[in-house]
């Protein structure tokens, strides 16, 4: 059911954006440099923009998570190495034998003339 319902989620994302794209399809003008009229400008489709504006902050998003993810990685990096040190100087356990006491004889009636 939960896979359905991720996959029902998922068509009806795709067609928002088809909509959407369709919807704004009309160029528009980006200049680099806003001070100079003349210089580097660059038309694409609204949508387009749209799309790439919205990668750009899933990309500056889960870099600054990573980044602030930093002093965990840090400590599971010094916990893996104490753990290889105390594997490495650790005793390598030696496996104990129990030796098994034989049962003990059942007491009971003897037979006569056996």
């Amino acid at each position: 059911m939960a896979r359905f319902a991720g996959t029902a989620l998922l068509v009806l994302l795709a067609a928002a954006v088809m909509v959407l794209a369709v919807a704004n399809r009309h160029p528009v003008t980006i200049r680099v440099d806003p001070f100079d009229a003349h210089g580097l400008t660059v038309a694409v489709p609204l949508y387009m923009l749209i799309f790439a504006l919205i990668a750009l902050g899933v990309v500056i998003g889960g870099l600054a998570g990573w980044l602030g993810r930093k002093d965990a990685r840090r400590a599971a990096r010094a916990d893996r190495r104490e753990l290889k040190q105390l594997r490495k100087t650790a005793a390598p356990a030696q496996p104990t034998v129990l030796a098994l006491a034989p049962p003990p004889k059942k007491a009971g009636r003897r037979r006569l003339g056996a």
